[in-house]
C-alpha cells in the first residue's frame, strides 16, 4: 500500500476507536468510515480486486477489536480471538458489497448498499448463534444520553442509521468535490438541519417523562466486589451472603435488595434446581418486611454439550408491599462459547426444578435481564410491555444483574453501563443495576445516572425509585426491529438490482 492509503487506514481506525470507551468521543463515528469508503473508490479506479479491499476492511475491524476489546483476554484468550475474528469478518462484508457496486458508477446506490448492508449485518448479529452485538454503531450514543431520546422511538437501529447516514453523505460530498462537481449548499445545510432536528426531537422525548410524586420503592443494590479470579470466589460469596443474612434486621423496612449475577452459585444450586423454599435464607426473608432479587448459577452435565444457566430469583417478605408476576427468570440470551455451544441444538430450559428440553418459562414475569442481555433492546421492551399489562409489576421498573468482575477496571464496565442507559431511554423505564465489581447504578428513564457505585469498590447503591410515572407520549414504542427488517429488504432489493444492471453491461 502507498503511504496515502496507510494514512487513510490509520486515520479511520483512530476515529473509530475514539468513539468508544475509554475515549467516548461518539461523534468521531460520524466520519470514521469516510476514509475507508474513499479508499475504496481510489482502489476501484486502479482496478484492485474485491478480495484485496475486503481483506483490508477485515484487518481494519480486527485491529479495532484488538484495540477496543482487548480486555476479553482476561476471560479467555481463544474466546477473545474468536470474537475478534468473527466480528471483524462480519463487519467487513458491507464494505465488500459497497466495493462491488462501484461498477455501476452511481455513488448514491453504492452508499445505500453500504448503509443498508451494515444495518442488515447488525440484524444478523442479533439473531444468529454467534450473537455479540456489543459494537452496534448506535451504542456510541450511550455516552451522550442527553441527545439520545430518539432511542425511545427508533432504538439502537435509529442510532446506527444516523451514524451510517452521516458517513455516506460526507463521503458523497467529498467525492463530488474532488471530481470538481457542483455541490449545492442546500446539501450541506440540509444534512445539518436533519441531525439538529433529530437530536432536538430526542431531547423532547426525554423531557416528556414526568416523574411526579409517585409512590416509591426503596432499592438497595449491593456491590460485593468479589474477585472471580480468587482461588475460591464461591467461598467468599457465601461468607458475604451469610454476613448479610445475619444483619438482615438492619435493612430498612420495605426495601428491595438486589444482588448480582450468579451470586448464589454454586453452593445453593447445582446440577438440578432444588426447591428454593427449602433454604433457610428464603424462610428468613419470607418472615421479614424486605424482598430479595438475586442471581444464581444453574449447570447441567446431563446433556451432550454443557449449557450453563444464569438464573434470577425473587423472594418476597410477608410484609413487603410489592410483588412481581414471577419469582424466577432464566437467562435467554446465552453467551456463545461461554454459556452455549453455537450451532448445536441443545436448548434446555428449567421446569419444576429440573432441566428439560423444549420449554420456555418465566421469560417476562420477572423484569430482569442478566449480564449481556442488556445488549438486546427487544428483550427489555418485552419486559416493559409485560409490566404495563401486569396487575402486579410496577409500570416502568427494570433490572439488570451482572458480574463485570471478569473485566475489572477496563472500559467494558463503562460500555455496559452506557448501553444500559440506552435501554432505560428505549423503554422509558427506571433501570436498577447490581454488578459484582461495578458499576452498580440507578438510571432514570432519560438515561441520567441518579446514583452509582464506582468500579472496583465494595459498596451499595440506595435510591427510592418511583413505581409509576406519566408519559406525555405513552403510545410511542421503539421501532428498532422494524427498521432493521426494512433495511434488510431494501438491501436485498438493491443487491438484486445492481446484479441485474452489471450483467446487462
Amino acid at each position: 500500500m502507498k503511504i496515502s492509503s496507510i494514512l487513510l487506514f490509520l486515520f479511520a481506525l483512530l476515529l473509530f476507536v475514539a468513539a468508544w470507551p475509554p475515549f467516548e468521543f461518539a461523534f468521531a463515528s460520524f466520519i470514521c468510515f469516510v476514509p475507508l469508503l474513499l479508499l475504496g473508490v481510489a482502489w476501484h479506479v486502479k482496478k484492485k480486486s474485491s478480495l484485496t479491499y475486503f481483506l483490508l476492511c477485515f484487518l481494519f475491524f480486527l485491529f479495532f477489536h484488538i484495540a477496543t476489546a482487548w480486555y476479553f483476554v482476561f476471560y479467555s484468550v481463544p474466546g477473545s480471538a474468536a470474537v475478534w475474528l468473527i466480528n471483524a469478518l462480519l463487519m467487513a462484508f458491507p464494505f465488500l458489497f459497497f466495493y462491488q457496486s462501484l461498477k455501476l458508477n452511481r455513488l448514491v446506490i453504492s452508499g445505500a448498499i453500504f448503509l443498508f448492508g451494515w444495518m442488515s449485518m447488525e440484524l444478523i448479529h442479533m439473531y444468529w448463534p454467534l450473537h455479540f452485538p456489543l459494537f452496534h454503531l448506535g451504542n456510541v450514543f450511550g455516552s451522550y444520553q442527553g441527545i439520545a431520546g430518539f432511542f425511545r422511538l427508533t432504538g439502537v437501529a435509529g442510532g446506527t442509521y444516523l451514524v451510517l447516514l452521516s458517513n455516506v453523505l460526507i463521503f458523497i460530498l467529498l467525492v463530488n468535490l474532488t471530481q470538481r462537481k457542483r455541490v449545492s449548499l442546500i446539501y450541506f445545510f440540509g444534512w445539518m438541519l436533519f441531525y439538529f432536528a433529530h437530536f432536538q426531537f430526542g431531547g423532547m422525548l426525554n423531557a416528556s417523562v414526568e416523574k411526579g410524586k409517585s409512590q416509591r420503592i426503596n432499592i438497595l443494590a449491593l456491590q460485593p466486589c468479589i474477585d472471580p479470579y480468587w482461588i475460591n470466589p464461591d467461598k467468599m460469596k457465601q461468607k458475604y451472603f451469610t454476613s448479610f443474612m445475619e444483619n438482615v434486621d438492619t435493612v430498612p423496612n420495605e426495601t428491595l435488595v438486589v444482588l448480582p449475577e450468579t451470586f448464589l452459585s454454586p453452593y445453593i444450586f447445582r446440577d438440578t434446581l432444588k426447591q428454593i423454599a427449602d433454604h433457610d435464607y428464603v424462610r428468613t426473608i419470607e418472615n421479614s418486611s424486605i424482598a430479595l432479587l438475586t442471581g444464581s448459577y444453574v449447570e447441567s452435565d446431563k446433556i451432550e454439550y454443557q449449557n450453563a444457566f444464569n438464573a434470577a430469583f425473587f423472594v418476597k417478605g410477608k410484609d413487603f408491599p410489592y410483588d412481581f408476576a414471577a419469582d424466577r427468570y432464566y437467562k435467554q440470551r446465552l453467551v456463545p462459547g461461554a454459556e452455549k455451544m453455537p450451532f448445536v441444538s441443545n436448548e434446555v430450559n428449567i421446569k419444576n426444578g429440573f432441566l428439560e428440553k423444549g420449554h420456555k418459562l418465566y421469560n417476562e414475569g420477572l423484569p430482569v435481564g442478566i449480564c449481556f442481555e442488556s445488549l438486546f433492546g427487544n428483550l427489555y421492551l418485552d419486559k416493559m410491555k409485560y409490566n404495563l399489562n401486569s396487575e402486579k409489576n410496577p409500570d416502568y421498573l427494570l433490572f439488570n444483574i451482572t458480574n463485570d468482575g471478569w473485566f475489572n477496571n477496563t472500559p467494558l464496565q463503562k460500555l455496559h453501563l452506557n448501553i444500559l442507559k440506552l435501554r432505560a431511554i428505549e423503554t422509558a423505564s427506571w433501570m436498577v443495576r447490581s454488578s459484582n465489581c461495578g458499576i452498580s447504578a440507578v438510571i432514570d428513564p432519560s438515561g441520567k445516572l441518579m446514583a452509582s457505585e464506582g468500579a472496583g469498590d465494595e459498596g451499595a447503591v440506595q435510591f427510592k425509585v418511583p413505581l409509576h410515572q406519566h408519559l406525555l407520549f405513552p403510545n410511542i414504542r421503539s421501532l428498532s426491529k422494524y427498521i432493521y427488517w426494512l433495511s434488510l429488504i431494501i438491501f436485498l432489493s438493491l443487491l438484486i438490482y445492481t446484479r441485474l444492471i452489471i450483467k446487462r453491461k
